[in-house]
């Protein structure tokens, strides 16, 4: 699929102050994180 106007190629966060200020741990590894995120990719774009 072509992009559309308005998508984001790429994003990155850095969300060290925000785990720090609420606590909060992740409960999907970046591994697997990954792996899914490259499984929906490919059926996304793929249809």
């Amino acid at each position: 699929r072509e992009m559309q106007a308005g998508d984001v190629y790429q994003t990155y966060a850095e969300t060290t102050d925000l785990f720090a200020a609420t606590g909060y741990t992740s409960k999907v590894s970046v591994k697997e994180g990954v792996a899914k995120f490259v499984q929906w990719s490919r059926e996304f774009y793929n249809k």
